[in-house]
């Protein structure tokens, strides 16, 4: 397959982080990835970085998280929201309605 070039059907099992990643939430129907942003360079290594919302995190809440970028992000096939751990990333809690 030349590069930039995809199939018409790419099913998720077949990510394997050269062809693209799967992003995974932290919980069943948090909405992880309804919304989806680039950031800029947050942690200043020069790489853009990414921000992705999480708006059914909780009944009155939503999360957000920051996922630095890098080489190695999603290279497995699979960026996991709850294996942030500072380093890769980080949580914003407690956002209710209204806040911005």
């Amino acid at each position: 397959m030349k590069q930039g070039q995809f199939p018409a059907i790419l099913n998720l099992t077949d990510l394997n982080g050269k062809n693209g990643f799967k992003l995974d939430g932290e919980a069943a129907n948090d909405l992880s990835g309804y919304s989806v942003s680039a950031a800029g360079d947050i942690n200043g290594d020069g790489i853009a970085d990414l921000l992705i919302g999480a708006y059914g995190h909780n009944s009155s809440t939503g999360r957000s998280y920051v996922v630095f970028g890098g080489t190695e992000v999603g290279s497995s096939g699979l960026i996991s929201l709850s294996g942030l751990n500072g380093a890769t990333g980080f949580k914003l809690d407690d956002e209710t309605t209204g806040d911005y």
